[in-house]
Order: C-alpha cells, then structure tokens, then sequence
C-alpha cells in the first residue's frame, strides 16, 4: 500500500502518463523517439533526427518542454527525458552498452523494466558517499546480498512549480547505504521525507515510468 500510495502521489506532481495519453500522435511519437534514443543510442535524440520524424520537431519538442516532458538547453536540443539525462549526475546507468545519467536515483532504477532488460547502477549514498551498486534484470535485483540494506529516500517538499522536477524534486531523490543512515536522514524531517526499502523502491519506479511505455 505504501509503494502504490507513493506511486500515486508523485503522479499528482508530474502526471507523464497521463500527459502523454492526452498528446496527439505527433507529440507522442516525439516524445517516446527521445526516450528510446537514450536507450537506443546512449544520448537523447537530436533536432536534426527528430526532424526526419515529423517537420515540426522543433516546435513539438519545445512544447513538450513547457510541459515538463522534456528538459532542454539553451539552444532547444533535448537535455533530458525522464528518467534520463544528459547532465553529468551522480546516477549511471550501463544500460544497452552504453553509460546513460539518470535524474535521480529512483529514475536509474526505471529503465531495467521500462525496456524489460538488464542493467547496472552506479551511484552513491547521499550521507556518506559510499559507492552503490545494483544490478537489475529488468525488475529482479541481481545482487540483493550486496545491496540488503540500501534505501531510497524521498523530500516530497522539494518539488517546486518554479521549476522542473529534474531540478527540484529529482535533487532529493537518493539512495542511503543502510538502514541506520536512511532513518537517520529520515528523522531530521520526518514530516516531509519518506524512506523505502530497495524492492519496493524498485517497485516504486516501475509502476511509475513502466506505464510510459504502453500506450492507450
């Protein structure tokens, strides 16, 4: 109950799904051809290629950002696409040979289902900095002896309508090395942070971006 309450609660804060049923074909066809090409070819998918899609990529992409679908540079070209993006954060993905940056740390736990294959996760823990690595295939926790005590921790606070998720609720979604760390990082704002265990974390993720990759 905790995971589908949690699940609900941040598609209240950003509604992709829900954004993306509503999108006409072209839009849509825009938006998934940049997610697929973070997986496809390790890098967002460019304005030139998404021009040989439809004409008016430019113009559909630039929309796409004013929704909070997408995140972009000063030029127009995509920057990021839940749960990927091009910036250099602290979360890497190996994900179909190549090494993808995903926004926070729930998101690199996405694109083992989103894509029902096999990824590694190269991250941190927020507190103490002690590296963090999970295995994934697709929702399946390779290495749980490893990973036992990981958490992933949450300040619902930190989403913001002056900006996108990716620089406001993203900054403050983490992983925590165990669970003495996560209760700790916990109790200084109990009120606003929430901590889970890494398979319901995965879960979390699941439920949240899987449903991205099926239309209607």
């Amino acid at each position: 109950m905790k995971v589908e309450t949690a699940i609900t609660r941040l598609k209240n804060i950003l509604p992709i799904k829900d954004r993306l049923d509503d999108m006409n074909v072209d839009s849509a066809t825009i938006y998934l051809a940049v997610v697929n090409s973070f997986f496809e070819k390790g890098r967002a998918a460019r304005l030139s290629e998404l021009e040989s899609i439809h004409s008016d990529a430019r113009e559909i992409v630039a929309d796409l950002g004013k929704q909070d679908m997408l995140t972009l540079d000063d030029t127009g070209e995509v920057k990021g696409c839940y749960p990927f993006t091009m910036e250099k954060r602290v979360h890497r993905i190996q994900l179909n040979g190549f090494e993808v940056h995903a926004m926070c740390a729930m998101d690199a736990l996405a694109p083992g289902s989103m894509f029902e294959c096999s990824s590694v996760i190269s991250s941190e823990c927020e507190v103490t900095a002690k590296p963090i690595r999970i295995e994934l295939n697709n929702q399946t926790i390779e290495n749980i002896e490893d990973v036992a005590e990981v958490h992933f921790g949450m300040n619902w606070m930190a989403a913001s309508s002056c900006c996108s998720c990716a620089d406001s609720l993203c900054t403050e979604m983490l992983f925590l090395k165990d669970k003495e760390t996560a209760m700790a990082w916990l109790n200084a704002d109990a009120e606003n942070r929430e901590i889970f265990t890494l398979p319901d974390a995965v879960k979390f993720a699941t439920g949240f971006f899987k449903p991205m990759m099926q239309q209607g």
